[in-house]
């Protein structure tokens, strides 16, 4: 029963929530402590996916095919109490609109999650606002390639952060593949961007 409990509680948390440790910009559980279980799915991931177990073996397959997957591993590893690890990139459907999109690690799955929910309270900024992060002290890395929309001009998906004196200043995330031209700036405070300021703004796309 305890084997039982605790394989479909893993399954549940791994579903969105596996840890790249690589990845630090957010705080899972800052981000998504106000998600609603109760509430009906918004998005769905694409299957085939596959999970990294912590033995290092790879489970890969479609949703029934992966729980009875865990569930055997789990029966055959009862003193493993660790969470598989979800590897990305993959696919995920937004059942509203039924738009599908990738998201190439958790904090991108997390922020896709939230943004279909509407869950989070976000700051509304102007572009001049969001663009003050691109002036000349700071040093930008494009974290995710930015890609346009030649219909508008617009960034519709990209990942970008800025740096002064080594330090994260800004996260840039654009996210809108229907030319309407929407991001949301993080403003990090001693190079921490779990607590930090966020606002979403509109691009002004005529500028690119």
């Amino acid at each position: 029963m305890k084997k039982t409990i605790l394989f479909f509680t893993l399954l549940v948390v791994v579903i969105f929530s596996s840890c790249d440790k690589n990845e630090k910009d957010f705080d899972k559980k800052k981000w998504d402590k106000d998600y609603d279980k109760k509430k009906e799915a918004c998005i769905d991931l694409v299957y085939p996916i596959s999970y990294s177990m912590p033995d290092a073996t790879t489970i890969t397959g479609e949703k029934d095919a992966i729980e009875i997957a865990m569930k055997d591993w789990y029966i055959a590893n009862p003193n493993s109490e660790e969470k598989p690890m979800l590897n990305y990139p993959v696919d995920y459907i937004v059942l509203k609109t039924e738009e599908t999109y990738t998201a190439e690690n958790e904090n991108e799955l997390i922020y896709a999650k939230k943004d279909c929910y509407g869950k989070m309270e976000i700051a509304v900024c102007s572009w001049d606002e969001a663009t003050e992060a691109s002036g000349s002290e700071f040093e930008k890395f494009i974290v995710k390639e930015l890609k346009y929309d030649t219909n508008c001009n617009c960034i519709y998906e990209g990942y970008e952060k800025f740096l002064e004196n080594g330090e994260i200043r800004f996260l840039i995330i654009y996210g809108s593949k229907d030319c309407v031209g929407y991001g949301y700036k993080v403003t990090c405070e001693n190079g921490n961007c779990e607590d930090g300021v966020k606002c979403k703004f509109l691009q002004k796309c005529e500028e690119y």
